[in-house]
């Protein structure tokens, strides 16, 4: 898979920052037949917008279940799609089509439920740089001499999601 990766392969990265595709309703994360996309992937290929247009409560920082006509309704709109959205939908029906076979819905887990930790780890952690939290609040953290310096507007940071 180019875009996609396994549970075992996204659990061999040691990295939160993926969004799950799990089979049918919500139940916990990070399932052995799931299949995650790393928010970066999802962020430079403009997914939000994509899937909000089909699904009006789509939300990246919780739990939106998709059905099966909602599911025809985002592949109906591949002629309209950038061409890495097309090519992340293409490598995802297979996957979706199995999951219809035994469910009725699957369900994309986002970045809120995905994170084990307050902090998504990412390229930016190391390098510092801007983040936002669930509600909305912004920040910046520094690295230096080895300690991450944050400062927010919010200090709770068990709100905090993932560094942008």
């Amino acid at each position: 898979m180019e875009y996609l990766v396994t549970e075992a392969r996204r659990k061999a990265s040691r990295s939160t920052c993926y969004i799950e595709f799990q089979k049918g309703q919500y139940h916990g994360c990070r399932q052995e037949d799931s299949v995650s996309l790393h928010d970066d992937l999802w962020t430079q290929n403009h997914l939000s917008v994509l899937f909000g247009r089909v699904l009006p409560d789509f939300d990246f920082y919780g739990i939106t279940t998709v059905n099966a006509a909602q599911w025809e309704e985002l592949l109906g709109l591949v002629r309209e799609c950038e061409p890495g959205q097309g090519a992340i939908l293409a490598e995802l029906a297979p996957w979706v089509e199995d999951c219809f076979r035994k469910h009725e819905v699957f369900t994309i887990i986002g970045m809120q439920r995905m994170a084990a930790s307050p902090i998504c780890y990412s390229l930016s952690l190391a390098c510092g740089g801007d983040f936002a939290d669930a509600a909305g609040a912004f920040g910046t953290a520094v690295f230096a001499g080895g300690l991450l310096f944050i400062k927010s507007s919010s200090l709770d940071f068990s709100r905090l999601l993932c560094w942008v």
